[in-house]
């Protein structure tokens, strides 16, 4: 497994995310390879051009285009992760933490679980 990226590696993807061209973007097949545009077609950010034995050109055009998106709300999700881990470090036990916002932080975590009674 890979190593966790520390605080200035997260802010090294964070400055060439705000850099790249805004999105969304989408793929789409053109006579030269897959064109990776803006969604609305005005911007052509890449093309990725057909080469022997390069993998498979369709996955990697559609990986491509949703990196514009994906990467932002990655981002995003680690920095509610550790806000987590921050709230989360100062408790001596769980108990401490009232439950609405117990809840909440799970919230932020994974889809909201209720029970029969909608709890």
């Amino acid at each position: 497994m890979d190593e966790p990226l520390n605080a200035d590696e997260l802010a090294a993807v964070q400055a060439r995310a705000d850099a790249a061209t805004p999105g969304p973007w989408n793929s789409l097949f053109r006579s030269k390879g897959i064109s990776i545009e803006s969604i609305d077609g005005s911007r052509q950010v890449a093309l990725v051009e057909p080469t022997f034995g390069a993998g498979n050109m369709d996955t990697n055009a559609v990986f491509i285009a949703h990196a514009r998106e994906d990467v932002p709300r990655l981002l995003a999700t680690v920095a509610a992760m550790r806000e987590i881990v921050r709230a989360v470090a100062g408790l001596t036990l769980w108990s401490d933490l009232p439950v609405m916002d117990a809840r909440a932080l799970l919230g932020m975590v994974e889809p909201a679980q209720t029970d029969e009674a909608g709890q």
